[in-house]
């Protein structure tokens, strides 16, 4: 059994719905390290400044800092996650498609 079967093994993988969208994008668990990525379609647009989202990450995915970040490169929209799961908004996702991705150390 190699290095990868043991990683592949105790890795935790989950769904998350980010706001303003009906698709989900993956969080990926494996030791501390916690990876996001997806593709959505944002249902709406708007200047967020920081904007707290009614979504949390789920406590076995939350970072070690606060201000990691999930970008949504296409549209220019960031969230902002917080150690205690909480997201902050920032940019407008101009009902568009967009990739995401994200990458954090967890708690």
């Amino acid at each position: 059994m190699g290095e990868g079967n043991h990683a592949v093994r105790d890795s935790v993988t989950q769904q998350w719905k980010p706001p303003y969208t009906n698709d989900s994008l993956t969080l990926c668990r494996v030791g501390r390290i916690v990876t996001i990525n997806g593709n959505v379609k944002f249902t709406s647009s708007g200047q967020q400044n920081y904007s707290a989202a009614n979504e949390t990450i789920p406590e076995a995915f939350r970072p070690l800092a606060d201000m990691s970040i999930i970008a949504f490169p296409p549209c220019g929209f960031s969230l902002l996650v917080a150690r205690d799961g909480k997201v902050q908004m920032l940019g407008d996702p101009r009902s568009a498609y967009s990739t995401a991705h994200g990458c954090w150390l967890a708690a």
